[in-house]
């Protein structure tokens, strides 16, 4: 799912989720829509992300278990399209679990088509 509140001056989110996990993407605090533009763009993913960067989230579901996880590692996120049809990119990041016991390397691709009235095919 997207959220785009551009309108209101504020920056994005993106969410994707399933049974067996979640991620989120959102932009640093006190980022404004300027700072994250509706176009596209490369963005640092960092664990204390500021103004034009991008914080990330995990979560892994496998059967009878939960974890989160927090950045251990910088990142990128590239959003190759961003515009009135759609959502494109793709993303790298290595985190750890919140007790340190676990690494992982997360690297990934999403193309969401628009979806709305303000969609344009």
């Amino acid at each position: 799912m997207i959220v785009d509140i551009a309108s209101a001056g504020c920056a994005y989110w993106i969410n994707c989720g399933a049974e067996n996990g979640s991620i989120n993407f959102g932009p640093g605090k006190d980022s404004k829509y300027a700072d994250v533009p509706y176009k596209p763009g490369k963005y640092s993913i960092t664990s204390d992300a500021k103004v034009g960067e991008i914080g990330a989230m995990v979560n892994l579901r496998p059967p009878g278990k939960h974890q989160s996880y927090k950045l251990s590692e910088p990142g990128t996120l590239d959003l190759m399209k961003f515009d009135s049809t759609g959502l494109t990119g793709t993303f790298t990041f290595k985190a750890k679990s919140y007790d340190g016991k676990q690494a992982i390397e997360v690297k990934g691709s999403f193309d969401y088509p628009c979806v709305g009235a303000a969609c344009k095919s």
